[in-house]
């Protein structure tokens, strides 16, 4: 037999009128030394027989010493009350992933509190299980294949409680397959069969996500989007991080930071994880201060009165829609804005080449690495207030130049099979001004694809080398179709059938 020794900090299962001892387990951990123990405690033992049918489960009160003297930090400890006087905000961004078959880990987004956030309360089923002083909790000890519910409340240092936070689910993974070939007490000289080697655990974390970017909503909000993570399990999601501080979770590759403080600058970073826990390096760091609102003799203008939906206008000024271009050349582009231009992004189909914060606003391209045919240049331009203009010029791709022959004129039409249809097209909202697209390849022909042209609503509004597109400068909530079609050589040469549509619908602003 063997006792596993636990403990809960000061005052967690004290109740009035006696002491109650809770079915939970926890995983044993080393009383640190700045624990204050002197107020009343439960030790719960667990005795495990050695037969796996038998599990007995004792709680022990243990007498109440002495009172200790009134410090900050044994007020601290306290167990937390339930009051809605000056509670703490409600926890968000509650995470729980399944880690195996009998644990399950809980992350969510710090709570904010006049008196300063103490610790918080987790609730499994509806039933309170642990308190934790960080914004990480361990549910252990579970069954295996089990769903449970989960949720959290914030405690101050005067031991008033915040609301519970929305629920999460999650289940545990299913145990391990037994063997199916069963082992033999025989004396025989046949050995038994050597059982299947365990899974090794997966240890690899993602890689740290790319291109995190800082976008400034309004005087309380700062929206963040980067780059997917790859890992070799798949990614589960992302932590963010302000001021060096983990905040929230997300499962997407955008996050809104609201609540903000006005005129104040952030520096947001972003980790991935997988499935194992696994956590990636941080990204490089990205930094926004938000918008400071007007005054007028000491009072504020309120956000609703001032907020500002004026897009910039933004021009390509070269090169011209429909040049040939070929080496090295300058993309040269204009943009206005009623309260500023903060930045000119500029695109070659649909992958960022490059960023200018001030006016005159020109980049150096060599398009010598590009495939003769059709492409297409975007420049977005953005304001404080998050508002983005966008412009788009095709242009003409001619760095090789075929041997001379004599031509002929002719009327018939390429000699080139047109491709098939694009297959399984998709359309996701990516924020309130973006939607991603993707596809696989045509059937037909099997390769010399030069590109994909993309139309919107029947409109043609970009190209494409690849079988994914990023529409940008669109209007919140509003749903938008779409359709794909590959060519060969230029857009207008062998063009092919379009794909089936697909549809989607923008973020809310």
């Amino acid at each position: 037999m063997k006792i596993n020794l636990f403990y809960v900090t000061a005052g967690v299962a004290a109740i009035a009128g006696g002491w109650t001892a809770y079915a939970v387990y926890f995983r044993p951990a080393p009383i640190p030394p700045s624990a204050n123990l002197t107020a009343a405690a439960v030790v719960s033992m667990t005795a495990e027989t050695s037969t796996a049918s038998s599990i007995a489960t004792t709680s022990v009160p243990v007498p109440t010493p002495a009172p200790a003297p009134a410090t900050s930090r044994s007020a601290a400890s306290a167990a937390p009350a339930t009051s809605a006087a000056s509670a703490p905000s409600v926890p968000t961004g509650l995470a729980a992933i399944a880690i195996t078959d009998s644990t399950i880990d809980l992350s969510w987004g710090a709570s904010s509190d006049a008196a300063g956030v103490t610790g918080y309360k987790i609730f499994m089923n509806g039933k309170e299980v642990g308190v934790t002083p960080s914004q990480r909790f361990e549910a252990a000890k579970l069954q295996a294949s089990t769903a449970y519910s989960f949720t959290v409340a914030a405690y101050d240092q005067k031991g008033v409680a915040s609301a519970q936070s929305a629920a999460i689910n999650a289940t545990t993974f299913a145990p391990p397959a037994p063997s199916s070939t069963p082992i033999s007490a025989s004396t025989s000289s046949t050995p038994a069969a050597t059982p299947a080697a365990t899974p090794a655990a997966d240890t690899t974390p993602p890689s740290a996500p790319g291109g995190l970017v800082a976008t400034v909503i309004s005087s309380s909000e700062i929206d963040l989007s980067w780059t997917a993570s790859t890992d070799n399990t798949g990614v589960t999601g992302y932590e963010i991080y302000v001021n060096g501080t983990f905040v929230a979770t997300s499962s997407a590759t955008t996050y809104r930071n609201t609540g903000l403080t006005s005129g104040t600058a952030y520096t947001f970073a972003v980790a991935a994880y997988d499935a194992a826990a696994n956590v990636s390096a941080q990204s490089a760091n990205a930094s926004a201060t938000t918008v400071t609102p007007s005054t007028s003799n000491n009072t504020t203008s309120t956000a609703t009165s001032t907020v500002d939906t004026v897009a910039p206008v933004v021009t390509i000024t070269s090169p011209a829609a429909g040049a040939t271009v070929s080496g090295v050349i300058t993309v040269s582009a204009s943009a206005s804005d009623n309260t500023g231009v903060t930045k000119l992004e500029l695109y070659l189909d649909g992958t960022l080449k490059g960023t200018d914060p001030t006016s005159p606003y020109s980049f150096q391209l060599n398009t010598a690495s590009l495939s003769n045919g059709m492409h297409s240049f975007t420049a977005k331009a953005y304001d404080a207030a998050g508002n983005i203009g966008t412009a788009s010029v095709q242009v003409t791709s001619a760095n090789s130049v075929a041997t001379s022959t004599p031509t002929t004129t002719s009327t018939s039409t390429s000699s080139t099979t047109p491709p098939s249809a694009p297959k399984n097209l998709a359309a996701a909202a990516a924020s309130s001004s973006e939607i991603d697209l993707t596809w696989a390849a045509p059937s037909s022909p099997t390769n010399g694809i030069t590109g994909y042209q993309i139309f919107r609503d029947s409109h043609p509004v970009g190209l494409s080398t690849t079988t994914s597109y990023h529409d940008t400068g669109l209007t919140a909530s509003t749903t938008y179709s779409y359709t794909v079609r590959a060519y060969i050589g230029t857009a207008a040469d062998d063009p092919g059938a379009q794909s089936a549509g697909a549809g989607a619908t923008t973020n809310g602003g």
